[in-house]
């Protein structure tokens, strides 16, 4: 497989939240849950379109933030079937959760109480 095969095309903020929040129990401070998902978007003949959604989810000491963020990738037909489906399980999250990770602590930085960094996931190992 040639990896310039593969295309990102972008991506989007579908959603995002920021709820201030004192009551935050202790034990949800400073957590993070990532899950992505993927599904065939359409089919142009010989490439198909794919979205890869990241919803991240994380608690601070008085916040909570959700952001739902989505990727797209054209990825021909040649692309062999598990090629493809661990480039949609691992490289793609990989590619994108960057761009959830920095509109995330570009926006908390205006709040005067909390910068929020999240950390680096090596999406290899969460399988």
């Amino acid at each position: 497989m040639n990896k310039e095969s593969i295309r990102f095309n972008g991506y989007m903020i579908r959603n995002f939240r920021l709820e201030k929040d004192d009551n935050i129990p202790k034990e949800e401070q400073n957590s993070l849950n990532v899950r992505c998902s993927s599904y065939q978007k359409n089919d142009k003949g010989k490439t198909a379109t794919y979205q890869v959604e990241i919803d991240v989810i994380t608690y601070t000491k008085k916040s909570k933030i959700n952001l739902v963020f989505d990727g797209f990738f054209e990825i021909p037909d040649s692309v062999d079937d598990e090629i493809k489906e661990y480039f949609l399980r691992v490289s793609a999250p990989a590619i994108i959760y960057p761009y959830a990770r920095t509109f995330i602590s570009n926006v908390t930085s205006f709040d005067a109480d909390e910068t929020v960094v999240l950390p680096i996931i090596n999406f290899a190992e969460q399988e």
